[in-house]
């Protein structure tokens, strides 16, 4: 119902809530931690890609957090890698594939996850 209050939804819920509240304002940034992670169903997912797209095309950024690194090469225009404080990869997706070769200790822990 939409008379609920978030706290009592589920985190799915209260992540969906939040894209329909970016889609409905006129920020030009949006920031999402984990969106892929955040335990939305397939429709939500969906959502996600849709809202990610429709950004875009409209001018409008979407600053995400995510471990998944196939959603990152699909979705990104710049990846950016950071641990302890540091930068270990600040690029384009293109770029990020060839450099997870380059020895950096971080950006191993990538193909390792992804194979």
């Amino acid at each position: 119902s939409s008379e609920l209050p978030a706290a009592v939804l589920s985190r799915g819920q209260r992540f969906k809530l939040a894209l329909t509240c970016y889609e409905g304002s006129k920020a030009p940034i949006g920031l999402f931690d984990e969106p892929f992670a955040s335990g939305m169903d397939a429709s939500g997912l969906r959502e996600m890609k849709k809202l990610i797209r429709n950004a875009v095309a409209n001018q409008r950024s979407v600053l995400y957090t995510t471990q998944l690194v196939t959603y990152a090469l699909e979705f990104a225009d710049r990846i950016l890698v950071i641990h302890d404080s540091g930068i270990h990869f600040d690029g384009p997706p293109s770029q990020f594939q060839s450099t997870l070769e380059s020895g950096d200790p971080i950006l191993q822990l990538f193909s390792e996850t992804e194979a």
